[in-house]
């Protein structure tokens, strides 16, 4: 009898798991999976109904309630899931809404309305973006305490659970701009990253090209320490020309991708110079500093730093005195010899 049991147990399991996920299902209700309580729920999801209908919110939700935690195996419990998400979405609970939603669209992958689920997991998150902003922009002094976690989280259940819908490839825009607007470039970089590889035919594919370049143009804080960012953003702008410059209907991201390209040219040259003026005017090494004004001039040759380095690179060649500085006069200059010179 013992063994009956048990195999009866193991087969309602399977049956069971065959409509589920069993991963926030406890085992015991997926065993006591039958027709009657298939018909109990569904009376309980219909007194749901009613209730929200009469405007009788709080009872709704304790039936919403009861299914949802006592009735998990039953056709009944996606739809309350559901439900019971929507009206908390249209009052304004966003989170709690996300929770129901959630449980859905990992616990139920045969549901029939799935993909609904899914579409209003990315609306809760459109609305949470919507709240982040507002609070930034009302407390800009306080701004650092505003947390976009919760929309990323929604729109990252998107991408996880629907990987093929319209709304995913939308949803990694979106995780891009929370990131870079909560200050997180490295992660929107990551994030763009995986947009563009992975869904590559996406018609706003273009968005995240021209995004990855503003991102890493906004990174550079000091280019003659770590010229990587600026190099990074002249890279994705001369992609992003590359791909999409012969598009009539991108005239002004085209427009903007090329201003974007001249200022990264000359943030970058601007490093370059100041990396070659240390090494002339601190270390008084003109050799060691002429293949960065060179690089100034490949960079960006119309630019104020371009003709600089011209100056420069002339005023080497002919030998001119190397300037002094204060430190110079008081102890004399510090002159760099490279490693080969020395022995």
């Amino acid at each position: 009898m013992k063994s009956f049991s048990l195999l009866l147990l193991l087969s309602l399991l399977f049956l069971g798991g065959c409509k589920t996920v069993k991963n926030d299902v406890p085992p015991e209700q997926i065993a006591m999976k039958c027709e009657a309580r298939e018909r109990q729920a569904a009376e309980l999801l219909e007194e749901a109904r009613t209730a929200e209908a009469d405007g009788a919110w709080r009872k709704a939700c304790k039936y919403y309630q009861t299914i949802t935690k006592h009735f998990l195996e039953t056709d009944a419990a996606p739809t309350a899931f559901y439900e019971w998400g929507r009206g908390l979405a249209e009052r304004g609970q966003y989170e709690s809404a996300f929770e129901k939603f959630s449980f859905v669209t990992k616990n139920y992958v045969d549901y029939a309305d799935y993909e609904a689920v899914v579409r209003a997991e990315f609306e809760v998150a459109c609305r949470l973006t919507e709240q982040y902003q507002r609070a930034k922009e009302k407390s800009k002094v306080l701004s650092f305490f505003k947390d976009p976690k919760a929309a990323i989280d929604c729109f990252r259940s998107v991408v996880k659970y629907s990987p093929r819908s319209a709304d995913a490839p939308k949803a990694l825009l979106y995780i891009a701009e929370l990131q870079s607007a909560d200050k997180e470039p490295a992660k929107a970089i990551e994030t763009l990253d995986r947009l563009i590889e992975d869904y590559a035919d996406w018609e706003r594919i273009h968005e995240a090209y021209l995004f990855q370049a503003d991102v890493y143009l906004s990174m550079v804080r000091r280019p003659e320490n770590d010229p990587q960012p600026a190099k990074r953003a002249i890279d994705a702008y001369e992609n992003f020309i590359l791909l999409f410059g012969r598009r009539a209907d991108l005239t002004e991201e085209i427009e903007d991708a090329r201003d974007g390209l001249a200022e990264a040219r000359e943030v970058y040259a601007e490093g370059r110079l100041r990396f070659g003026d240390f090494y002339y005017f601190r270390r008084h090494y003109p050799d060691g500093a002429v293949p960065f004004y060179r690089e100034v001039r490949l960079a960006a040759p119309e630019s104020e730093a371009a003709k600089i380095a011209e100056a420069r690179l002339e005023a080497i060649q002919n030998e001119a005195p190397i300037p002094t500085n204060w430190a110079d006069k008081l102890w004399g200059p510090v002159v760099y010899r490279p490693s080969e010179a020395r022995e």
